[in-house]
């Protein structure tokens, strides 16, 4: 190699890293095609648009479901793991939950919100590769005991 890696790895930093990658490999990997694709097919992604992407669909849900009035007799914790595909498409299943009915109702109910609207080209890859989670905290209806103080 003519360079170090490290001129590879300060390249990537820059404003254009798609373009030097494809000049690194085509310097140093034309006789290892298969290092190449692999250097090249893994996308660098925007990672403050993928968490607004993320927070916004987490917002969306947990707004569906307070809207509605899912109480349950206790307050409940449920987590929802959600993998998007290119298209908006949500896979969405009950990670964990108290109760299989609370934790299949909050799941509906962000299932009737789909599709979402699809990831721009920038987080389309990171989106659709890596699920995330959401955690939806249900009121319940009861209150603890107030407690009256002896006099």
């Amino acid at each position: 190699m003519s360079q170090p890696l490290s001129a590879l790895a300060s390249a990537l930093k820059g404003d254009a890293p798609a373009v030097a990658l494809f000049q690194y490999c085509g310097q140093h990997f034309i006789d290892k095609p298969e290092i190449a694709l692999a250097l090249i097919g893994h996308m660098r992604c925007d990672e403050t648009r993928m968490n607004a992407y993320t927070d916004a669909v987490i917002l969306r849900i947990r707004e569906a479901v307070a809207r509605a009035g899912i109480a349950p007799i206790e307050r409940e914790k449920i987590a929802l793991r959600i993998k998007i595909d290119r298209q908006g498409t949500p896979a969405i299943t009950v990670q964990d939950a108290p109760s299989a009915e609370s934790g299949e109702r909050v799941a509906s109910v962000a299932r009737k919100l789909a599709p979402f609207q699809p990831p721009d080209d920038s987080i389309v890859e990171c989106i659709s590769d890596s699920p995330f989670f959401v955690w939806i905290e249900l009121p319940g209806l009861t209150r603890p005991p107030i407690r009256i103080p002896d006099r």
